[in-house]
Protein backbone atom coordinates (compact mmCIF):
# COMPACT_ATOMS: atom_id res chain seq x y z
CA UNK A 1 0.00 0.00 0.00
CA UNK A 2 1.45 3.15 -0.97
CA UNK A 3 0.65 6.40 0.63
CA UNK A 4 0.38 10.04 -0.75
CA UNK A 5 3.01 12.45 0.29
CA UNK A 6 0.75 14.08 2.21
CA UNK A 7 -0.69 10.96 4.06
CA UNK A 8 3.15 10.25 4.54
CA UNK A 9 3.79 13.79 6.23
CA UNK A 10 0.64 13.06 8.87
CA UNK A 11 2.24 9.43 9.77
CA UNK A 12 5.55 11.69 10.61
CA UNK A 13 4.16 13.84 12.83
CA UNK A 14 4.92 13.41 16.42
CA UNK A 15 2.54 15.06 19.46
CA UNK A 16 5.12 16.74 21.42
CA UNK A 17 7.77 17.06 18.35
CA UNK A 18 7.96 20.40 16.98
CA UNK A 19 11.46 20.55 15.21
CA UNK A 20 11.43 17.00 13.75
CA UNK A 21 8.00 17.21 12.44
CA UNK A 22 9.74 20.28 10.03
CA UNK A 23 11.43 17.79 7.71
CA UNK A 24 10.77 16.36 4.64
CA UNK A 25 9.23 12.70 5.67
CA UNK A 26 10.95 11.64 1.99
CA UNK A 27 13.98 12.59 2.97
CA UNK A 28 13.76 11.72 6.73
CA UNK A 29 13.01 8.09 5.48
CA UNK A 30 16.09 8.18 2.92
CA UNK A 31 18.34 8.45 5.66
CA UNK A 32 16.84 6.41 8.03
CA UNK A 33 19.30 3.99 9.12
CA UNK A 34 17.10 3.03 12.69
CA UNK A 35 14.16 4.25 14.26
CA UNK A 36 13.33 8.00 13.67
CA UNK A 37 16.45 9.38 14.61
CA UNK A 38 14.96 13.10 14.24
CA UNK A 39 12.52 12.37 17.04
CA UNK A 40 15.15 10.46 19.22
CA UNK A 41 17.17 13.51 18.92
CA UNK A 42 14.65 16.07 19.34
CA UNK A 43 13.49 14.29 22.72
CA UNK A 44 17.03 14.11 23.93
CA UNK A 45 17.56 17.82 22.81
CA UNK A 46 15.24 18.61 25.78
CA UNK A 47 16.96 17.13 28.43
CA UNK A 48 20.14 18.51 27.50
CA UNK A 49 21.81 22.18 27.65
CA UNK A 50 22.49 22.90 23.77
CA UNK A 51 23.79 26.42 23.45
CA UNK A 52 24.96 27.51 20.13
CA UNK A 53 29.00 27.30 19.65
CA UNK A 54 29.50 24.51 21.53
CA UNK A 55 31.51 21.69 20.25
CA UNK A 56 29.95 18.06 19.99
CA UNK A 57 30.69 14.85 18.89
CA UNK A 58 27.52 12.94 17.38
CA UNK A 59 28.62 9.19 17.71
CA UNK A 60 27.34 6.91 15.58
CA UNK A 61 25.79 9.31 13.34
CA UNK A 62 24.96 6.99 10.37
CA UNK A 63 24.03 8.97 7.66
CA UNK A 64 24.28 12.17 9.61
CA UNK A 65 20.74 13.18 10.17
CA UNK A 66 21.38 13.72 14.06
CA UNK A 67 24.25 16.04 13.27
CA UNK A 68 22.04 18.08 11.19
CA UNK A 69 19.36 17.83 12.82
CA UNK A 70 21.76 19.44 16.08
CA UNK A 71 23.52 22.02 14.05
CA UNK A 72 20.56 23.32 12.25
CA UNK A 73 18.16 23.16 15.17
CA UNK A 74 20.79 24.53 17.92
CA UNK A 75 23.61 26.09 16.19
CA UNK A 76 25.99 23.74 17.92
CA UNK A 77 29.06 22.56 16.00
CA UNK A 78 28.89 18.93 15.51
CA UNK A 79 31.67 16.01 14.51
CA UNK A 80 29.43 13.47 12.39
CA UNK A 81 31.30 10.19 13.55
CA UNK A 82 30.39 6.90 11.79
CA UNK A 83 32.01 3.64 11.03
CA UNK A 84 29.79 2.67 8.04
CA UNK A 85 28.86 5.35 6.53
CA UNK A 86 31.50 7.30 4.54
CA UNK A 87 32.13 11.06 4.94
CA UNK A 88 31.94 12.16 1.32
CA UNK A 89 27.92 10.98 1.72
CA UNK A 90 27.30 12.22 4.98
CA UNK A 91 29.17 15.85 3.51
CA UNK A 92 26.65 15.83 0.71
CA UNK A 93 23.57 15.71 3.01
CA UNK A 94 25.32 18.42 4.95
CA UNK A 95 25.68 20.17 2.43
CA UNK A 96 22.28 20.35 1.09
CA UNK A 97 21.13 22.04 4.31
CA UNK A 98 24.04 24.55 3.99
CA UNK A 99 26.21 23.31 7.37
CA UNK A 100 29.59 22.07 5.97
CA UNK A 101 31.03 24.89 8.37
CA UNK A 102 29.54 23.55 11.42
CA UNK A 103 28.94 19.70 10.65
CA UNK A 104 32.24 17.41 9.88
CA UNK A 105 31.82 14.23 9.02
CA UNK A 106 34.04 11.64 9.59
CA UNK A 107 34.92 8.01 9.27
CA UNK A 108 36.50 6.15 12.51
CA UNK A 109 36.30 3.01 14.10
CA UNK A 110 34.36 3.65 17.99
CA UNK A 111 37.57 2.31 19.76
CA UNK A 112 39.91 4.23 17.65
CA UNK A 113 37.98 7.68 18.41
CA UNK A 114 40.95 10.15 17.15
CA UNK A 115 40.43 13.41 19.45
CA UNK A 116 41.87 15.02 22.61
CA UNK A 117 41.19 14.10 26.07
CA UNK A 118 38.54 17.28 26.94
CA UNK A 119 37.98 18.66 23.46
CA UNK A 120 34.13 18.25 22.98
CA UNK A 121 31.21 20.17 25.37
CA UNK A 122 28.90 17.55 25.14
CA UNK A 123 28.70 13.81 23.38
CA UNK A 124 25.49 12.30 21.92
CA UNK A 125 24.96 8.92 20.40
CA UNK A 126 21.45 8.14 19.03
CA UNK A 127 20.38 4.29 18.77
CA UNK A 128 23.95 3.17 18.20
CA UNK A 129 26.11 2.86 21.65
CA UNK A 130 25.06 -0.50 22.02
CA UNK A 131 26.59 -1.92 19.14
CA UNK A 132 30.12 -0.35 19.82
CA UNK A 133 29.54 0.27 23.71
CA UNK A 134 28.68 -3.58 24.67
CA UNK A 135 31.81 -3.41 26.93
CA UNK A 136 30.72 -2.59 30.48
CA UNK A 137 33.47 -0.29 30.83
CA UNK A 138 33.71 1.58 27.22
CA UNK A 139 31.96 4.90 28.96
CA UNK A 140 34.56 5.30 31.21
CA UNK A 141 37.25 3.94 29.10
CA UNK A 142 36.88 5.02 25.33
CA UNK A 143 34.33 7.70 25.65
CA UNK A 144 34.01 9.86 28.58
CA UNK A 145 37.68 11.62 28.66
CA UNK A 146 36.46 13.62 25.10
CA UNK A 147 34.20 15.79 26.92
CA UNK A 148 34.77 18.68 29.15
CA UNK A 149 34.49 18.68 32.86
CA UNK A 150 30.86 19.76 33.21
CA UNK A 151 30.23 18.56 29.83
CA UNK A 152 26.84 16.33 28.71
CA UNK A 153 26.85 13.35 27.64
CA UNK A 154 23.08 11.88 26.48
CA UNK A 155 23.04 8.56 24.89
CA UNK A 156 19.27 6.79 23.14
CA UNK A 157 19.91 3.09 22.95
CA UNK A 158 16.96 0.48 22.81
CA UNK A 159 16.60 -1.34 26.41
CA UNK A 160 14.37 -4.26 28.09
CA UNK A 161 11.83 -3.57 30.95
CA UNK A 162 13.62 -5.82 32.75
CA UNK A 163 17.32 -7.66 32.77
CA UNK A 164 17.50 -11.15 30.66
CA UNK A 165 19.29 -13.82 32.65
CA UNK A 166 22.29 -14.29 30.90
CA UNK A 167 21.89 -17.95 30.70
CA UNK A 168 18.75 -17.98 28.95
CA UNK A 169 17.01 -16.02 26.44
CA UNK A 170 13.37 -16.00 27.30
CA UNK A 171 10.80 -17.89 24.83
CA UNK A 172 9.08 -15.21 23.67
CA UNK A 173 12.49 -13.39 22.67
CA UNK A 174 13.83 -15.97 20.46
CA UNK A 175 12.42 -15.27 17.66
CA UNK A 176 13.66 -12.02 17.41
CA UNK A 177 16.75 -12.01 19.48
CA UNK A 178 20.15 -11.56 18.26
CA UNK A 179 23.62 -11.58 19.74
CA UNK A 180 23.81 -7.82 19.92
CA UNK A 181 20.79 -7.32 22.28
CA UNK A 182 23.54 -8.79 25.10
CA UNK A 183 24.25 -5.62 25.43
CA UNK A 184 20.47 -4.40 25.85
CA UNK A 185 19.95 -3.45 29.62
CA UNK A 186 16.95 -2.19 31.79
CA UNK A 187 17.01 1.05 33.72
CA UNK A 188 18.39 -0.70 36.48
Amino acid sequence: MSMTKQELAQAFQFEGRTDSNAYDPDWVIANMMSPNVMWLTESLSQVMNLEPGIRMLDRGCGKAASSIFLAKEFGLHVWAVDRWIYPSDNLERIRAFGLDYQVFPIRVEAHDIPFASDFFDAIVSMDSYHYFGAYDLYLRDRFSHLVKLGGQIGIVVPGLAQEVPSASIPEHLKPFWHSSFWSFHSPE
